[in-house]
């Protein structure tokens, strides 16, 4: 995966489970998404994706959490203006 993908599924994994977790999920998924997140992101930089797939999703994940915006990640490419 290259960064861009890896970052953009991450983010979409975080906000699928954070708006859609009910009961006992609310508590789990946060224990468990990070580990999950090591297997793939190892996946990821073992198949050719190297380190900097392993990193943006690690970002993903750090973004998530501090509420900031993709937009403003640097994960997203910036239309330019006419």
């Amino acid at each position: 995966a290259s960064p861009f993908k890896a970052y953009h599924r991450t983010r979409a994994g975080l906000r699928l489970a954070s708006r859609n977790a009910r009961g006992l999920e609310r508590v789990t998924w946060p224990v468990a998404f990070p580990l999950l997140l090591l297997a793939q992101s190892s996946t990821w930089a073992a198949r050719g994706g190297g380190w900097a797939a392993f990193r943006a999703a690690w970002q993903a994940w750090f973004d998530h959490w501090r509420g900031i915006a993709p937009e403003a990640s640097g994960f997203v490419p910036r239309r330019e203006t006419a």
